[in-house]
Formats: structure tokens, C-alpha cells, sequence
């Protein structure tokens, strides 16, 4: 690395890892050496009953080792960011405990981190050329694998975003906001919440676990998806609202049709449709509040309300208005160009409840989101100090 030595700091989540704990420390120091480094390591473990303690109070007497324990608290991801805000370093790097990741190649991690690229992360993988997979992999790994990483695509293109060995700067990740991981996979959310995309990846060998069990089962697996979707909804925020205005509309469809024909049975046409279509608009926009723009239920509701009903009105002159031009000049069968006016009404009352009806509060729903968020890091930095 050339310029000014770096510190860093290595953050190993744990949980019942005691047998492998010894060796790995033993080549993280050996690797620090042989690089010229400058570093310490944070050991983060879940209440392990394994004697991890112990053998970390015994490591602690000959390397620079911090142990940090969680009662009642578990998962990889919230470990490892637990971890991070307790680092001194320059520099943090997180990595597994299983001796799945090669020590040695931190220094390679660290320089690539701290390289010309403005990024300010690297991530190791097998994926890239001259990367390598354990032969032991079975056939359901590797396609649980790929799945994994193809649902991601979406988010980034980095050949490896579930990477659990990785560096990142720490004035970049002391500037992201609202971390929320689940399940295991910390590495895509930092990517993805620090917008990351043309990020310098390392190869390494990816080895089996000798000692110890693997934490990956179905639960982790049901929080993987559940995690992806809250970073598509954070990353793509407009496609997220408009598939719930749309789901919430086709509901409201469903209310306006069944109300209008019971109402039928009771008065006359004019007053049954003008009530079904009163109920539907006051289900949509109950609904729009509660699903769609749930970031306002703040916002008084009668104000939202008259803005609502102002809005659909507009999108039914839309609606009027590209099915009389499609019927008159256009020659179309009615049900197309009818469902053309409905299509275009709903985009029209979409655009206009997000930047009219629930746009209001929108800048102070998002600072209120920022500053809890902010206040979480703070009481957890204080935590693991």
C-alpha cells in the first residue's frame, strides 16, 4: 500500500465458532505482519456456550483482540454491524469465522479498498476470475447460490454482493443512514445503501467449513427474501408505490362493483353508482394512507381526503377523455380502448397523490426516518463501546 499506513479493523461475527477461532486468529496476524499492517479485531459472538469466552480472554494476552458478547440478540448481519460501529481502524473488514475466508488475502482486500477508486469497498469472491469454490460444494450450494445472486441483480452488479468477506472504508459506512440488515447478508445492504456499483473484487478460495455447523437454514433463507425486498423498495421506491396503488385500486374496483349492485337493489341508478364510487374512492384512499404512502399517516386525514377525491376526479376526466379519443378515432373495440382510459387514469392518480395529495409530509416523513435511524447508530455505537 503506498501513502500513509492505514489502520484497520477486522470484525468477526461468532457463534459457537471456539474450535476455529485459535487458528484463525493465529493467520490474521501472521497476515497483518507479512503486509505491514496495522490492526485489531473485534470479535462479536451471539452468548456463545462453546468456551469462546475463555479463549478469547487467552488470545486477548498475546494479540490485539476485543471481544464484544450479545445477550439474547442473534444474526450474522446485525453481528457484523454491531462490530463495525465499535471499529477504530481506518478501514473495517468483516469476514466469517468457519476458516471459509483466507486471512492471507486481507492485505490484497485492504490495498484494493484503499485504492484509486473512490468507492471505498472491495469485496472478496470466488466468482471472478482466478476465484475458486471448495470441490466439497454439493449441487444444491451452488444453485442456491446462483438463485441468490441473480435475485440481486437488480440491486448490483457485483459478481459476488453475498460475499460475507469484504472492506469498507469508514467514512463511507459512517455516512450511511437507516442500516437495517436481516438474515446474513451485510454486504448487499452496504452496497446497495452506499449506492455502490463499480466495486474492485478480489479472488480468493472459498474453503468448507472443517469445525462447527453451518448457520445457514430456512429461516435465514426466508429472511434473505425478505431482506431483498426491502432493498428493491428502498432502491426503486416509485416501483414499489405504484404496485400497491395498483393492487389498492383493483380492491377499490372490487368494493365499487359489489356496493353498486347491492345499492341497485335499494335506489335508483343514479344514487347507487354515485355511492359505489364514493365507497371505493374512501377505500382507496384509506388503504393509499395505510399501504401505498404509509410514511404520512401523520398527515390529517380530511385535508388528504378532499385531495384524494380531487385527484380521482381528474383521473376520471383522463379516463373520459382517452376513451372518447380511442372510440371516436381510433376505431378500437370498446373493452380495449375502455381499459386504455383506466390505465391512464390510474397513472394520473398515482402521479397526482404522490406529488400533491400525500406529498406534504414527504420531507418531514424522511428526516423523521433519517433521525431514528441516526439515533440507532449512536445507541448502539455507545453500546459496543
Amino acid at each position: 500500500m503506498s501513502g500513509k499506513q492505514r489502520t484497520f479493523t477486522v470484525v468477526i461475527p461468532t457463534l459457537n465458532e471456539a474450535k476455529n477461532l485459535a487458528e484463525l486468529t493465529g493467520r490474521l496476524f501472521r497476515a497483518f505482519d507479512s503486509g505491514g499492517l496495522s490492526g485489531e479485531v473485534i470479535i462479536v459472538d451471539d452468548d456463545s456456550q462453546d468456551g469462546t469466552v475463555e479463549l478469547c480472554e487467552e488470545l486477548a494476552d498475546r494479540f490485539n483482540i476485543r471481544l464484544i458478547t450479545r445477550n439474547g440478540e442473534r444474526g450474522l448481519a446485525t453481528a457484523a454491524l454491531f462490530g463495525m460501529r465499535a471499529a477504530n481502524g481506518e478501514t473495517i473488514v468483516v469476514m466469517d469465522a468457519d476458516l471459509s475466508h483466507p486471512p492471507e488475502s486481507l492485505p490484497k482486500l485492504v490495498q484494493a479498498c484503499n485504492g484509486d477508486t473512490d468507492c471505498g469497498m472491495a469485496v472478496a469472491s470466488c466468482y471472478v476470475v482466478g476465484g475458486t469454490l471448495d470441490p466439497s460444494w454439493g449441487r444444491w450450494r451452488h444453485v442456491n447460490s446462483w438463485v441468490a445472486t441473480l435475485l440481486a441483480r437488480g440491486l448490483t452488479r457485483v459478481a459476488d454482493p453475498m460475499s460475507g468477506f469484504f472492506a469498507i472504508r469508514i467514512d463511507v459506512f459512517r455516512r450511511l443512514v437507516n442500516l437495517r440488515p436481516q438474515g446474513y447478508k451485510i454486504c448487499l445492504e452496504l452496497l446497495v445503501k452506499a449506492r455502490q456499483q463499480a466495486v474492485p473484487e478480489i479472488p480468493i478460495h472459498f474453503s468448507d467449513r472443517i469445525h462447527g455447523e453451518s448457520k445457514l437454514s430456512v429461516w435465514e433463507q426466508i429472511a434473505f427474501a425478505r431482506h431483498l425486498g426491502a432493498l428493491y423498495a428502498w432502491k426503486y421506491p416509485v416501483v414499489r408505490e405504484l404496485m400497491l396503488f395498483s393492487m389498492v385500486g383493483l380492491s377499490g374496483l372490487a368494493i365499487d362493483l359489489t356496493s353498486f349492485a347491492i345499492a341497485l337493489r335499494f335506489s335508483t341508478f343514479a344514487l347507487a353508482r354515485a355511492a359505489a364510487i364514493w365507497l371505493a374512492m374512501t377505500w382507496n384512499y384509506v388503504w393509499n394512507r395505510r399501504l401505498t404512502f404509509s410514511q404520512l399517516r401523520g398527515q390529517r386525514f380530511w385535508s388528504g381526503y378532499t385531495g384524494f377525491c380531487g385527484a380521482c376526479f381528474v383521473g376520471a376526466a383522463c379516463n373520459w377523455a382517452v376513451t372518447m379519443c380511442l372510440g371516436t378515432f381510433m376505431g378500437m373495440a370498446p373493452v380495449k380502448f375502455a381499459f386504455c382510459g383506466a390505465v391512464v387514469a390510474m397513472l394520473a392518480n398515482f402521479v397526482l397523490c404522490r406529488v400533491w395529495v400525500f406529498a406534504s409530509s414527504v420531507d418531514v416523513a424522511t428526516g423523521v426516518l433519517e433521525n431514528s435511524a441516526d439515533q440507532d447508530d449512536r445507541n448502539d455505537q455507545r453500546l459496543a463501546a
